[in-house]
């Protein structure tokens, strides 16, 4: 018997990919009637409404035209917690004065996009807008955003980090002078930890494909369970792992249920939640990992199995993965209806991909900190310190090298109570980073 978690599951699908642009479009009418009549603080809204449905071209073009000077700050949400925003942000340099007497900035990269909100809301915003330029990273795909454009408007430099190539249009749109980046968290994974033994043989492969994911429907789980059926009728002994972790509106006993319905049960191993060590020595058992969800942000686990070496299926209608990282190298882009040849054709070629030396030449953190130094020294010149510290998300934000873990440089900028405070726990911050350096 289907579920009703299933039907609101494919309900939730003909939502996303048929009707979702009509309804955007409908926004986008009423937007602009709504500027005719001069009501603009109802119109924002209804119009970023529109372009997040949707990437309506019509829309982004009254963006551009009626509201880029608009104030986006009216529109901010609710701020996070101070010991959140602290811990979702990171400090890659540090302001100083050369000895020219030149002042050049320092560099924080935000993460998150409710914490971009906190900042501005602070008290002292402005002396931390005098001090540092700013990189975010948002969490999610859709950059119609009051957080986004707010931040991009007040800061005074600001990069934008954006895997989805629709976002970088909608940013290119109405802030053509912020610079937006092809990056997201896909480009911070720490290779280190995220390793593969280089002789494992492949007769350690148990799964022909996992699928990470969580009981949220916009995971479209059941997708990968029909996907399995599908793919049964090509080869009757295809092995899927399915690790769906305990947060969301399903359940385990629905998943179970609709397993049995579709008569996959010998073909799909569902795990309930799984920790960290243990999840990375599935996916390295695992000849491919695949991603089937519409929309995210640039989801993490697609891009730790590159760089496990498991090359990876991800479906073309998804928003917000960097597709261009799909490649002849890395796996496979396909259609979500498709999905199941995608994990037939898997089974017997996952060997000719090689995912890691791609990343590792493409999307290391290393690699990636380099380009953004070089990016922010073209933009903005003498004006920043551009020697920046490499960062991983491991989950959240942090120091590649483990002995600047424990330096609590945030905190201080933000307890400072005079520009004398500010100043000299800046000056600090940049004798800290000096101590550290290597060579």
């Amino acid at each position: 018997m289907v579920s009703v978690n299933y039907l609101k599951s494919r309900l939730r699908d003909i939502w996303f990919i048929n009707i979702s642009k009509f309804f955007s479009v409908i926004l986008f009418l009423v937007s602009r009637l709504l500027v005719s009549l001069s009501l603009n603080n109802k119109a924002i809204k209804y119009l970023l409404m529109s372009i997040r449905y949707s990437y309506y071209g019509p829309s982004q073009e009254l963006l551009y035209r009626e509201f880029r000077k608009f104030d986006f700050t009216e529109f901010l949400s609710k701020s996070t917690s101070k010991k959140d925003a602290v811990g979702r942000t990171i400090v890659l340099s540090a302001p100083y004065t050369d000895k020219s007497g030149a002042f050049r900035k320092g560099v924080m990269l935000l993460t998150f996009s409710h914490t971009f909100s906190f900042f501005i809301k602070h008290d002292n915003w402005d002396r931390l807008n005098q001090n540092f330029a700013f990189i975010l990273e948002p969490s999610w795909a859709g950059y119609a955003d009051p957080d986004i454009l707010a931040f991009a408007q007040a800061a005074e430099h600001c990069v934008i980090q954006a895997s989805e190539i629709k976002d970088r249009i909608l940013i290119n749109t109405i802030f053509p002078e912020v610079p937006c980046i092809d990056t997201g968290a896909s480009n911070w994974i720490d290779d280190r930890f995220f390793y593969f033994d280089k002789d494992c043989s492949v007769e350690s492969k148990e799964f022909d494909a996992i699928y990470v994911a969580n009981l949220n429907p916009i995971k479209r789980v059941y997708r990968a369970i029909d996907a399995v059926k599908e793919a049964k009728k090509l080869k009757s002994d295809i092995k899927v792992a399915i690790v769906c972790a305990g947060w969301g509106s399903g359940s385990y006993d629905e998943l179970r249920s609709h397993i049995a319905y579709r008569g996959v049960v010998d073909n799909l191993t569902l795990f309930e939640g799984m920790a960290q060590d243990k999840l990375l020595d599935l996916v390295l058992r695992s000849k491919c990992s695949i991603l089937l969800s519409l929309k995210e942000g640039s989801n993490r686990v697609l891009f730790e199995s590159m760089f496990l070496d498991v090359p990876v299926i991800c479906i073309s209608e998804n928003v917000g993965v960097n597709k261009s990282y799909i490649n002849s190298q890395t796996g496979i882009l396909i259609p979500d209806k498709l999905v199941d040849k995608a994990l037939c054709f898997m089974v017997d070629n996952y060997t000719k991909f090689s995912p890691r030396r791609w990343a590792m030449r493409s999307i290391s953190p290393e690699v990636t900190t380099k380009s953004l130094s070089e990016l922010l020294e073209g933009y903005y010149g003498v004006d920043l310190n551009c020697k920046l510290e490499i960062k991983v998300n491991s989950p959240e934000v942090q120091y590649r090298r483990e002995d600047l873990r424990d330096c609590d440089f945030l905190d201080k900028l933000l307890e400072s109570n005079t520009d004398a405070d500010f100043s000299e726990n800046c000056r600090q911050l940049y004798e800290k980073f000096k101590m550290h350096e290597v060579g």
